[in-house]
């Protein structure tokens, strides 16, 4: 009965034992550990064994395709059931590979095992190790040496069943001489923390991430990815790129010496991005976290920024497809969301920079030392709340471009170098805002219109009228573009607000003196 895939070890095979599947007609000599298995799924296709860390050939498999081993005993003659078949076909320590669905059926005295849960070609998680961290074959399922790494590290994903499954990586700098992407779904890549590096070896082209996930529900955690950026300075270099990826998690990893951008991501849907730490070079050219367009929600929440100073670099870049095209944002029906929080961000040139989007929430970050802590550009159906920004030189806020139907509120800004809040557009509500010692402003409307400023407080020193010069404001309204404003009940303490022209804007119960 040549067509079955039998092969008689001799021996009982325990449940629960590690098995590979893979496309060599022989496996990698730093394949696996002492006892594991491997099925050669090429010509000649057969099972070898681990064994004191070699592979040992043990016997040829024959006859391959898409059908059950009931049914390859069918069209090799037998004409028993199901039933006889267990019993007349399989005899103890007897194993049946049936490569359609990666499983290894094994016999246990007359009753064959037919869920290929009982005993999978491909393990659910394995080990990888470097020599550099001290692993040995011994204890890892992968061993790195320095040599083609990123080879290695993609065999170990493509070992893992087609549902998924878990990549722990031991301590140690595994190189990367070509970009590694991340393809089938349900895969967790997870390293053990500031020991296991991700080092980048190697210059890419146009947007290159050494390490890229395309597939759904793949978690990326406790990863130090360091862009090597002394050697390898192409602007496209990025450490970790989400590419249309779907229920993304990357979580508690360090992205450190990227030349430009140290994590992209595009056409993101249910995407997280949380407790990593992103420093960059002050002199390099590119964001922290660069994320363009989206369909569904994205979160970044509780990173930490910190040294992407150069003219234009963002802590957290946000660019959606969305083409006001000069109009009023706001009118966008999609079902995108993002949810910015909880961040922190030092000596970044803007900490967040947000364009062409809408439905955006900005709440508890901190920004400090940045040029700007918050430039909204055309962006639509968002809130700013409870953030604190201080120390930059520029505006703590600014929102341009038609930006509309926006909160800001309860957020603390001080000592920035022009202005505190400065906004153009419509239908904002500005209120419950501390917004102390800025340099020209502390709320500068500059073509606002149908928009509530309410409940704020604003002051430079002590709050009096030898506090401000002539050029410096508490309330300013700009130019002549502003219309049909509520200003009122705000505390302004040492100077009146001050009106250069508009129509139709009220001003009512505003203290400062």
């Amino acid at each position: 009965m040549s067509a079955i895939l039998k092969v008689s070890l001799g021996e009982g095979i325990s449940v629960g034992s590690l098995w590979y599947a893979g496309a060599d007609t022989v496996p990698p000599v730093n394949l696996g550990k002492t006892g594991d298995f491997y099925l050669a799924t090429l010509s000649p296709r057969a099972v070898f064994k681990k064994e004191a860390q070699a592979w040992v050939f043990v016997a040829e498999l024959d006859g391959v395709d898409g059908k059950s081993a009931y049914d390859y005993a069918v069209l090799g003659g037998y004409s028993g059931s199901t039933e006889d078949f267990t019993r007349d076909m399989a005899q103890a320590g007897d194993m049946l590979a049936h490569i359609s669905d990666e499983a290894l059926h094994v016999s246990e005295g007359d009753r064959v095992r037919w869920n290929a849960a009982d005993c999978s070609l491909r393990p659910a998680a394995v080990v990888v190790g470097h020599v550099n961290g001290g692993a040995s074959a011994s204890e890892t399922d992968f061993l790195c040496d320095g040599t083609n790494d990123h080879l290695v590290i993609g065999a170990a994903i493509d070992a893992l069943p087609a549902s998924g499954g878990k990549v722990l990586f031991l301590d140690g700098t595994y190189t990367f001489g070509e970009r590694v992407t991340v393809a089938k779904a349900g895969v967790t890549l997870a390293g053990s923390g500031a020991g296991t590096v991700f080092l980048r070896g190697y210059n890419g082209t146009a947007t290159d991430g050494m390490l890229t996930v395309t597939a759904k529900n793949v978690t990326v955690s406790c990863i130090q990815f360091d862009g090597n950026a002394e050697f390898f300075a192409y602007w496209g270099n990025v450490s970790l790129y989400l590419n249309g990826a779907v229920g993304a998690r990357v979580a508690d990893c360090s992205l450190v010496n990227a030349v430009s951008t140290a994590l992209t991501g595009a056409n993101l849907n249910d995407c997280t991005i949380e407790r990593c730490d992103f420093r960059g070079k002050v002199d390099g050219d590119g964001h922290a976290c660069y994320l363009r367009t989206a369909s569904g929600s994205v979160k970044v929440v509780g990173n930490s920024f910190s040294g992407f100073f150069r003219s234009g670099n963002a802590g957290i870049r946000i660019v959606g497809d969305e083409d006001y095209s000069g109009t009023m944002a706001g009118s966008d029906s999609k079902n995108r969301r993002y949810l910015i929080a909880a961040n922190t961000f030092v000596n970044c040139y803007s900490a967040i920079n947000v364009s062409d989007t809408s439905n955006v929430t900005i709440a508890s970050n901190a920004a400090t030392f940045c040029n700007t802590g918050i430039e909204l550009y055309y962006v639509g159906k968002f809130s700013i709340v409870g953030n604190t920004i201080s120390g930059g030189t520029l505006s703590g806020m600014m929102i341009n471009g038609g930006s509309a139907n926006a909160s800001i509120t309860g957020n603390t800004i001080m000592d920035m170098g022009l202005c505190g809040i400065r906004f153009s557009g419509g239908n904002f509500t500005v209120s419950g805002n501390m917004v102390i010692g800025c340099g020209t402003a502390g709320i500068q409307l500059d073509g606002a219109v149908r928009s509530n400023i309410t409940g704020n407080t604003v002051l430079r020193g002590t709050g009096l009228p030898a506090d401000y010069t002539a050029t410096q404001y508490t309330i300013n309204l700009y130019g002549t573009s502003n219309n049909n404003n509520l200003i009122s009940n705000n505390q302004i303490f040492g100077k009146n607000y001050v009106a250069a022209g508009g129509t139709g804007n009220t001003f009512a119960n505003n203290k400062y003196n």
